[in-house]
């Protein structure tokens, strides 16, 4: 079980909602209303499966919403296709919301996750870069890129980014065990269990945690 990778997670993010896995909840941006209808736009930001690309795509076709407005409604319909299986239009989507505001960093911090879940792994580490340019203190975005790396078979590098997310967040769980479980793969067996350890504690009632601590634990008191 310890030679497996710990990802980033499957889960993309919507703007204005939780940028990353446990990060604090920060509103990126408040929209102003630009659906057909109030119910549109409520569908198209908060809504899920096909009435809410459907919702999304009425708002873009109408043309009301231009530069920031218009990133974050790409940036939300690529995260329902992607929910939805669809990845090369989720993709489209979000190279769109990066063309029209480059500087929305959660379009390329999701761009990242998705290419990570294609396998695309450099193309997400530059992704992960460029959000962490535009937004440095957001651990979530280094713990990200870590994933990437450790994917990429890089757990040097990996290890790097999970130590700078930890120093962001030190209450960020995943970031604890991914290092913990990178150090274990490179035998560094000690260090490892006081990782996982530590997610353990701050997330016990994650059972992968908890079945990690006791394998890196078999794995060093065999040694």
């Amino acid at each position: 079980m310890l030679d497996c990778v710990m990802g980033t997670g499957s889960t993309l993010h919507r703007t204005g909602r939780r940028f990353g896995l446990v990060a604090a909840l920060t509103t990126w941006l408040a929209l102003p209303a630009f659906g057909q209808t109030a119910a549109d736009d409520t569908t198209c930001h908060k809504g899920a499966g096909q009435p809410a690309i459907e919702a999304c795509t009425r708002i873009i076709d109408a043309k009301r919403a231009s530069g920031r407005e218009r990133a974050v409604l790409f940036n939300d319909r690529g995260l329902l296709f992607h929910k939805a299986g669809d990845a090369a239009r989720a993709i489209a989507d979000l190279d769109e919301a990066i063309k029209t505001d480059a500087t929305l960093a959660p379009a390329w911090f999701n761009r990242g996750l998705a290419n990570t879940g294609l396998g695309h792994f450099d193309r997400a580490i530059a992704d992960f870069t460029r959000a962490g340019i535009i937004a440095p203190q957001r651990a979530i975005i280094w713990q990200s890129r870590g994933g990437a790396y450790s994917r990429k078979g890089d757990d040097a590098q990996a290890i790097e980014d999970y130590s700078r997310a930890i120093g962001l967040d030190p209450k960020l769980a995943i970031a604890w065990a991914s290092r913990g479980l990178a150090r274990a793969r490179n035998d560094n067996l000690d260090q490892a269990v006081a990782d996982l350890a530590e997610a353990v504690r701050l997330e016990p009632d994650n059972k992968a945690y908890a079945q990690y601590l006791q394998e890196a634990k078999a794995l060093r008191d065999r040694k």
